[in-house]
């Protein structure tokens, strides 16, 4: 009996030694969540140069980064300007056209999301409307990142939230449409303003971008 004892006594050990290592086994497989910091901020502004993007927008006053506000607004920074003015008196091209906006937003990091808005004002909100929006990557074969089409408001506004995004350049893609500008835009006189918010961990990141009438 006592022989008979030591052997189970030993089974048991031996088949505790193994549950065990399965055990320690499989324990180290396993992944342990890794808590994913958002830490990205604006690095800069400026019009898309790589692709197919075209602006009919050109820099009137340069993108500067202020406490984490690029463009900041009592600065008036980062303004753009059409080529021609909206006064369909003197220039009847301005009429029934497309105006591209072809926007590069660098972020040096990642972030949770982009809050867009987009807000036709004054008198832009009479003629004209957005026809399009999306976000691409900035690169010479530009990749669709969102569509932000969806997210059009009664044609004159836009209010989206995108996903994660990785820390690169990206073009935020707007294009307008005139109808009948009979009405004379002064010079300066805004068309469009545009906010950028960053998704990051306890930091504010904006960005302020104005369109204009030259």
């Amino acid at each position: 009996m006592k022989g008979v004892s030591a052997a189970v006594v030993a089974l048991l050990l031996i088949l505790a030694l193994l549950g065990f290592g399965v055990t320690v086994a499989y324990l180290s497989t396993l992944r342990v969540p890794v808590a994913v910091e958002y830490t990205g901020e604006f690095d800069d502004g400026y019009l898309a140069t790589k692709g197919w993007f075209a602006s009919d927008f050109t820099e009137q006053v340069d993108c500067n980064i202020t406490d984490d506000i690029l463009g900041y607004k009592i600065d008036g920074a980062c303004v753009y300007r059409t080529g021609t003015a909206w006064n369909s008196t003197a220039y009847s091209e301005v009429n029934y056209r497309d105006w591209e906006f072809s926007w590069v937003f660098d972020i040096d990091d990642d972030v949770e999301y982009v809050d867009v808005s987009v807000d036709l004002v004054g008198d832009a909100e009479d003629y004209a409307y957005i026809k399009d929006a999306k976000i691409y990557t900035h690169e010479d074969n530009p990749t669709l990142v969102y569509d932000l089409q969806p997210y059009i408001e009664d044609q004159t506004s836009i209010d989206a939230k995108t996903g994660p995004l990785a820390g690169d350049e990206y073009v935020l893609y707007l294009v307008l449409h005139t109808k009948n500008v009979d009405e004379h835009f002064t010079t300066g006189e805004n068309i469009a303003e545009i906010e950028l918010e960053l998704g990051t961990d306890g930091d504010v990141d904006k960005a302020y971008v104005t369109l204009e009438s030259a």
